[in-house]
């Protein structure tokens, strides 16, 4: 077999092995990809620290961005609105940040992370939120805050629990907020007693103060919302033949031990019970009023008794439907949940790089701890802090062995150790890392992977045309190599739409084929180059024997 035929045989199931390697690695779940990709990876960042001495370079602070430019935020009574920063640069050298707020009063501020989220405590009042870079105090970005009041309810239905009653008896009117996944977060931003529900004909059915309806005479009446005529619900009452039974006294069976926060959870809750002291009425509907600070307690409806936002004093009142003038009330105290324990999110025995940051997270034991802010102890020799909050972020000021603990401000004498070994700083850290497994992901996966490609397909199709005399010109190669590279740069990134965890991108196949262009343009240049110069050579030769022969005859 003729050499070239082997070279051909060769190059040809190189370019169909590898150009099937891309397809089926575009194949491939984006997890295994990725775990694919961070190898390469971890052996750059390896050999590059290996090699490579870091120096520590100072980067100033130059700008504080805030989401999406916020400058001014109104707040609803009671609820909670998130302010995130971004210190730039993404790598400056101290991203310590302080902040102030001008009316702690009215307003209260609790940090995670890079995000603060601020509560109203107030339904009229204003301040200013102001973020200083400690690396620079000329640095500072200002939030006017507003605190406005609770909301009457928009974007919602409403519906009857029953839409058929019996003479003397009630029926609730319920509101779907349609935006909200449950009542419970709507319950933070709107004021249903700001709805006015009216019957059509009062005669038959009248809606109370509490938006409870309560049947007086048979017939049919229709429900609204008084700003919305045009949307009712028919109410049927129906006569009732058997005698009423009203109820005497009730009493609330005092039970009820609710916590702060538990709005936050929906299957947490303080259920309100009452006796009917041995006289039980024909309607056993009840309306629930808590008189006091809205911010300290919740209840709905189904008297499901929730703590809120602060920790007090609420009086419950229970008033029977059949008769408003039949009630009890007790006072409620709703109190804070005191952690018992801690879990912390990261491993001991921690290994960090001088230059690297430290993010320490904790679950707390119960869930609705209600004080979930940590406290850092044995840490000033070691670390300078970032943050401190809900969680920590420490950075590394000096190498060596320590041991810090991690408390809790509901309850200091839970304390969790770290042990931590700081080592010398490292070129490829963590702050950077994502950047060099981007660029090994693109320029190793994408570029330098179709580079080759492109060089072994226009080998392929050299040796397989070059006996063919219409089709052997260089030229006529390239461009059938070049649609090859077009075809499977396109094709394997059209996979990816239809791979778990993976996305087509139209810049990925710009850079596989520039790499295929850049790896088949070269070896096109150095076999041009190669003919051209084996042509010279043979002008030569040709020449010395012409005038070899032309001594000869003379």
């Amino acid at each position: 077999m003729k050499k070239q035929n082997i070279l051909k045989y060769i190059f040809l199931s190189l370019s169909i092995l590898l150009n099937v390697f891309i397809i089926a690695e575009s194949a491939l779940p984006g997890d295994l990809s990725a775990n694919q990709s961070n190898f390469f990876g971890y052996i750059f960042a390896f050999l590059i620290n290996n090699n490579v001495s870091y120096q520590e370079e100072y980067v100033p602070v130059s700008d504080i961005n805030i989401e999406n430019n916020t400058e001014h935020i109104d707040i609803i009574y009671g609820t909670t609105q998130r302010i995130t920063y971004e210190i730039l640069p993404s790598n400056a050298s101290n991203k310590a940040i302080s902040y102030t707020i001008s009316d702690d009063t009215n307003f209260n501020v609790v940090r995670q992370g890079n995000s603060f989220y601020i509560e109203s405590y107030s339904s009229d009042a204003s301040g200013e939120f102001v973020i200083t870079s400690d690396d620079n105090n000329n640095i500072s970005k200002t939030i006017q805050i507003s605190a406005i009041p609770l909301q009457k309810p928009t974007n919602y239905t409403f519906s009857l629990s029953d839409d058929t009653l019996l003479v003397g008896y009630s029926s609730y009117i319920d509101i779907k907020y349609n935006d909200y996944s449950n009542n419970n977060d709507a319950l933070r931003y709107f004021d249903e007693s700001l709805l006015e529900f009216i019957s059509s004909d009062s005669d038959i059915a009248y809606v109370d103060k509490y938006n409870v309806i309560h049947a007086l005479n048979e017939g049919i009446t229709y429900i609204y919302e008084a700003s919305n005529i045009n949307n009712k619900i028919k109410l049927e009452v129906k006569n009732n033949t058997s005698s009423l039974v009203y109820p005497t006294k009730i009493t609330i069976k005092d039970n009820l031990n609710p916590h702060i926060y538990d709005l936050d959870y929906d299957d947490i809750f303080s259920q309100v019970e009452v006796d009917f002291n041995g006289n039980i009425p024909s309607d056993t509907n009840l309306t629930y009023q808590l008189i006091g600070d809205p911010l300290v307690a919740k209840i709905d409806r189904f008297g499901r008794l929730k703590g809120y936002k602060k920790e007090g004093q609420v009086t419950l009142k229970v008033i029977s439907n059949m008769d408003h003038n039949v009630y009890d009330e007790i006072i409620v105290n709703v109190s804070e949940v005191i952690a018992n324990d801690i879990t912390l999110s990261n491993q001991d025995n921690i290994e960090i790089y001088l230059n690297d940051t430290l993010t320490i997270n904790a679950s707390f034991s119960p869930i609705n701890t209600t004080n979930k802010n940590l406290i850092l102890e044995n840490y000033e020799q070691y670390f300078d802090i970032i943050y401190l909050s809900q969680s920590i972020q420490i950075k590394p000021k000096l190498v060596g062995d320590v041991t810090i603990v991690v408390s809790t401000q509901s309850n200091p004498n839970i304390k969790k150790e770290l042990n931590i070994k700081i080592l010398e700083p490292q070129v490829i850290n963590n702050d950077n890392y994502s950047d060099l497994h981007s660029f090994v992901r693109k320029f190793m996966g994408h570029f330098i992977l179709f580079l080759v490609n492109g060089v072994i397909t226009f080998l392929a199709m050299f040796y397989l045309l070059k006996d063919n005399k219409k089709l052997s010109r260089l030229i006529i190669i390239l461009s059938f190599a070049l649609l090859i590279g077009l075809c499977v740069a396109g094709f394997s990134e059209l996979i990816q739409l239809y791979t778990y965890l993976r996305s087509c991108a139209l810049s990925d196949v710009g850079i596989d084929f520039l790499g295929f262009v850049v790896g088949s343009g070269i070896t096109y240049l150095v076999i041009h180059l190669i003919r051209y110069i084996n042509k010279k050579k043979n002008l030569k030769n040709i020449n010395k024997t012409i005038d070899k022969n032309q001594t000869i005859d003379n």
